[in-house]
């Protein structure tokens, strides 16, 4: 037996929802989830498209719905392995997110002790 919060039958009907309805869903779930914790969240972003999105909707509630005058944290984990201009890129991104909804991040890139190839 499976542990899935949805069904096949779930997710098909997600699916064909319009962008408005998938977007007020998504907005709703991210103010859940930082008022469930006091507002003492980060964002975890990689500097890819989907990261990029979920960040850009967290701005915006963070900008938009709680005017909110502290930071929001976001975490970038440089692990070595991605393209040498993703760190530049992902710092681009985030001094465009701070001005398009006008929000202070605290941006803390990541890295790990050991390179990859130090790894391998």
């Amino acid at each position: 037996m499976n542990n899935y919060m949805y069904t096949k039958k779930d997710l098909k009907e997600k699916q064909s929802w319009s962008f408005e309805d998938k977007r007020e869903t998504t907005v709703s779930r991210i103010m859940e989830f930082i008022m469930m914790n006091d507002k003492n969240v980060c964002v975890a972003f990689s500097g890819g498209a989907d990261s990029t999105v979920l960040l850009d909707l967290v701005c915006w509630v963070w900008g938009n719905i709680y005017f909110n005058p502290q930071p929001l944290t976001v975490l970038y984990s440089n692990t070595s392995n991605e393209f040498a201009v993703m760190p530049k890129h992902a710092k681009k991104i985030i001094e465009l997110m701070e001005s398009k909804h006008n929000v202070t991040i605290d941006y803390r890139e990541l890295r790990g002790k050991q390179s990859f190839v130090d790894v391998i």
